[in-house]
Parts: structure tokens; C-alpha cells; sequence
């Protein structure tokens, strides 16, 4: 990987013109170059997956899933419940659904993973505007082991606005859950997740917590996520939408 890739999805837009345009699809206003897009639709063990090249431009792709808020440009991002009431497809390796960014090279489209003795960051800008009912509600970001093809950690905001990070004590066990911060439901903030230098960090609003992750000792090559997917335990759907989102690998 280059000395320094800075992969921003906001696009770099003229002073004191920074307003999103409502106009366009995600793509116009985004750099989605680093993203594949999973989607809740397609074959159950099989969903759609709409690809980075696709994702591009004003009239890149979008969906009843996936689209822009006319009111102010940002993206939108809806998940629905609980497959056996919503009828919604999973992948493989899951129970529940999702509309969400997967982490790929900007420049081939390709699924990439990382070194997490470098620095990884992911930076997302958002507001939940429904979350699920899940036990510790809606997941909005991942660190995902590609070799164990398991999240390493997984970020949750729940319908009360709490937010916890779920760490599997290894590539075999059990979430233990850690809360690192509170935003009311509908309120913008922004996270920061990390895994850099073998430390997993969250930070909400410029609060840092730092992260155990405990037996993984071995620091399995990762990727990102981000977005919505749902974890819902009965047919309520989550609703998520971006203002900002960056990826940092150095």
C-alpha cells in the first residue's frame, strides 16, 4: 500500500459551496470509489451487490434502499427487520439484513483487506433516524477479519440512542459488549473507528475509547463497513443516513 492513501467520500467542492446536492444520486456527492454496496434484496444467501464503478456519478445507482434525501443531499440508507417477517435477503454467514458499504480498492474495485500494524481509520459523519430493535440495536460500522470471514468488532446504536462496540474475545467466542458514547436518536455525530498500530479504538464526537481485543493476538488482516445493517428482532426496519465518510490507510 502507498506511504499515505487518504480516501475521503465527500467530495472536495469550492468554498462556501459545500452544500450536497439533492439532485443526485449518492455518487455525485460522495466519492464511493472505496465502497462496494450489500443490499437486502436478490436471493436469500445471495443478495445484490452493486459494484464501486456502478455506485459512481449524479446518476449513479440508487434504490428504494439506497438514495439521496431530497431535503439535503446525504445519503439514506434503510434496512429492513427481521428476514422470516420482512422476507429481505441475507448473506451467507448471516441471520439479518443490511444496506451496506463493504471496503474496496478505489482504483480496481476489487475486495481489499489490510494490515492493522498500519494505520486504518474510518470516519463516517451520520444520523440515525430509526434504529431497530435488536439487543443493542442498529449496526453502523465494522472492523471485519477477512480470514476468519467474522467482524472482529461491531458497532451498534440502539433505539435509546446508546452506542456499544461488540468485540468477539476471539475468532470463535462471544461478543462482550463495551458502551463508548450516547447520541439522542435523530442528533448528527461523528465516529471514528481505528484499528491501527494493533490498537482498536472508537471515538464518538472527539471522545477516544480505547479497545481490548482480547485472544485475536495474531491481528488478522481487516477491512471496513459502514452503514446500516440491521439486527432487529421482529419486522422493524433502521434508517441511517451519511454525511461525511473517510478511510485513512497508512
Amino acid at each position: 500500500m502507498a506511504a499515505k492513501t487518504i480516501i475521503s467520500a465527500l467530495l472536495v467542492l469550492p468554498a462556501l459551496t459545500a452544500a450536497l446536492n439533492p439532485s443526485c444520486n449518492p455518487g455525485g456527492n460522495f466519492d464511493l470509489r472505496p465502497w462496494s454496496l450489500q443490499l437486502p434484496t436478490g436471493e436469500d444467501g445471495d443478495p445484490d451487490t452493486v459494484s464501486s464503478a456502478r455506485l459512481q456519478n449524479c446518476d449513479g445507482y440508487h434504490d428504494k434502499n439506497f438514495y439521496t434525501d431530497p431535503s439535503n443531499g446525504q445519503i439514506v440508507m434503510l434496512a429492513p427487520g427481521l428476514p422470516e417477517k420482512t422476507h429481505c435477503a441475507t448473506t451467507s454467514g448471516s441471520d439479518h439484513c443490511r444496506t451496506e458499504f463493504r471496503e474496496v480498492d478505489p482504483n480496481t474495485g476489487k475486495n481489499i483487506d489490510w494490515d492493522p500494524s498500519g494505520t486504518n481509520t474510518l470516519t463516517v459523519g451520520m444520523t440515525v433516524i430509526k434504529a431497530d430493535d435488536g439487543t443493542h440495536g442498529t449496526a453502523i460500522g465494522q472492523v471485519f477479519a477477512s480470514g476468519p470471514k467474522k467482524p472482529l468488532a461491531e458497532m451498534y446504536y440502539s433505539q435509546e440512542g446508546k452506542i456499544v462496540v461488540g468485540i468477539k474475545k476471539s475468532d470463535k467466542g462471544n461478543q462482550i459488549p463495551t458502551t463508548v458514547g450516547q447520541v439522542p436518536l435523530g442528533t448528527p455525530f461523528t465516529y471514528e473507528l481505528s484499528y491501527s498500530q494493533g490498537q482498536l479504538s472508537v471515538t464518538i464526537n472527539g471522545n477516544k475509547t480505547p479497545l481490548s481485543t482480547y485472544d485475536w493476538g495474531y491481528s488478522p488482516r481487516c477491512y471496513f463497513k459502514a452503514g446500516n445493517y440491521n439486527q432487529a428482532t421482529s419486522d422493524v426496519g433502521s434508517e441511517v443516513h451519511i454525511d461525511s465518510i473517510q478511510v485513512v490507510h497508512n
